[in-house]
């Protein structure tokens, strides 16, 4: 009744008897039909698509148990088995809609093999594609007169109706966890790549850096969550995720096709407490293996600070121009029984006049298929491919097959050009299908961001840094 009466008010309905009858307003029992039956009322009331997200997530938002409530059956859980626990919280936001699983459920899903390792493409179809001069739009254009909450992963956020900088967050609930002495809070992403994707936040709104503080919280985020995996992406731009003014990680109930390759060759070092190996995957990846915390944490620490001031000009390696550093990392981890499994991927974001996006970035030719930043996620081989190309490689097959000429293509889509290239490539059978194409240029850039690229000279470049590291 409480329920019902709620949304009565909140919908402006005077009668019971005007709300359809297959409505329950019991919570979580059927969150789509409420939300559609909601739409409908809100549509028929005239109000635009902003205000009934809005309202709708406002609704979803009072419907989820208090987060005190939603901490308590958390840890209540967690205490009898640490997975019933996250799969109380991922199933409880997924119920109120804050992970949009029927969006996310429209995804188009390829899974391939390409040189004896997996990849993974997603064409994303619930989410818009973000480039970098977009994000940069975006922030220019910020009207708000407000710095609350002062980005879209903050704390704040939490039960938040929104504002021009960030969309509502009624609905979303957060963990507070004890990592390192310091607070961090565990959610799931809206948008969820993989199964279970979640994000752990630092309380406090400070930039991404890479540092033994933060391997330590990685380290210990799989000790408390020991079937998920954590990542970081880079401290830098080109080569870091969308938000860098905040310190965050990625992670998740999932097996990425990096984690499943084997090693390209296993480094002798001085040091029997850790297995280091450079592993047989485009992204230049060292893997370290041990069983003890510190010492994945030292051992990360002794890479990144002999890679941030390393240069190699026969591998176009420069570190720093003048102030400016370029060299950074990203570093993965997850757990397998009582060993701790590090990877660090090799970056660098460095630009030049024939390179303007990037000379490890996504190759100009191939920016037609990816164009953004390529962070830690496509790093590790899930690729997320933006909607547009559902349409236009609708009109590359409509060609294929003799439906459409170029000039029709080039009316229903004036860039439609670019994809010369790619067309004369199927039809001369570079290609055996479309599917096979963007698993190739996929692969390509993977090898596209390759520090040390997989030839002759990439692997002698790898074998003098790993000789330098002298580990």
């Amino acid at each position: 009744l409480y329920f019902r009466n709620y949304l009565m008010n909140k919908l402006k309905i005077a009668d019971y008897s005007e709300m359809q009858s297959e409505f329950d307003p019991t919570p979580f029992i059927v969150p789509d039909k409420i939300i559609d039956i909601v739409k409908n009322i809100l549509i028929s009331q005239e109000y635009n698509d902003k205000e009934i997200e809005k309202i709708i997530t406002e609704i979803m938002g009072t419907l989820t148990p208090l987060p005190s409530v939603v901490r308590n059956t958390f840890f209540e859980k967690y205490s009898i088995d640490k997975k019933s626990a996250t799969d109380y919280l991922y199933d409880l936001m997924i119920k109120n809609n804050y992970v949009q699983k029927t969006k996310i459920e429209q995804n188009i899903v390829l899974k391939d093999k390409i040189n004896d390792h997996d990849l993974e493409v997603t064409i994303n179809l619930s989410k818009p594609e973000k480039t970098t001069k977009s994000i940069a739009l975006a922030l220019a254009n910020n009207t708000s007169n407000t710095n609350y909450p002062k980005c879209a992963i903050c704390i704040e956020n939490e039960g938040c109706s929104g504002s021009n900088k960030t969309g509502p967050r009624n609905n979303l609930r957060l963990i507070p966890l004890k990592l390192n002495n310091k607070n961090w809070y565990l959610q799931y992403s809206p948008y969820g790549y993989y199964n279970e994707h979640c994000i752990l936040i630092s309380e406090e709104h400070t930039p991404m850096y890479i540092g033994k503080d933060n391997t330590r919280v990685l380290c210990q985020f799989v000790n408390y969550l020991p079937h998920y995996f954590i990542g970081s992406n880079a401290d830098l731009p080109i080569v870091g995720g969308s938000i860098l003014s905040h310190n965050h990680f990625q992670g998740g109930n999932y097996i990425l096709p990096m984690m499943k390759v084997k090693d390209k060759f296993v480094v002798n070092t001085n040091n029997k407490n850790i297995i280091l190996s450079v592993i047989d995957w485009p992204v230049t990846t060292i893997k370290i293996v041990s069983k003890d915390e510190e010492e994945i944490v030292d051992t990360v620490d002794k890479i990144f600070k002999y890679w941030d001031n390393y240069n190699s000009t026969e591998n176009n390696i420069i570190s720093h121009t003048e102030n400016t550093r370029h060299n950074t990392i990203n570093t993965v981890l997850r757990k397998e029984k009582d060993n701790y499994i590090c990877y660090v991927m090799l970056r660098n974001n460095r630009t030049d006049e024939n390179h303007k996006d990037g000379i490890f970035h996504v190759d100009k030719s191939r920016q037609i298929i990816k164009q953004e930043n390529i962070g830690l996620i496509e790093a590790m081989g899930l690729f997320i491919l933006p909607a547009r190309l559902k349409r236009q490689l609708s009109i590359v097959e409509s060609i294929l097959n003799n439906k459409i000429s170029m000039n029709d293509a080039l009316v229903l889509d004036e860039t439609f050009d670019q994809y010369n290239d790619i067309i004369n490539d199927l039809k001369n059978k570079k290609y055996s299908s479309i599917n096979n194409m963007l698993f190739n240029v996929c692969e390509n850039i993977l090898n596209d961001v390759a520090v040390f690229k997989n030839d002759e000279k990439g692997n002698r470049g790898i074998n003098q840094f790993i000789k330098g590291l002298n580990l």
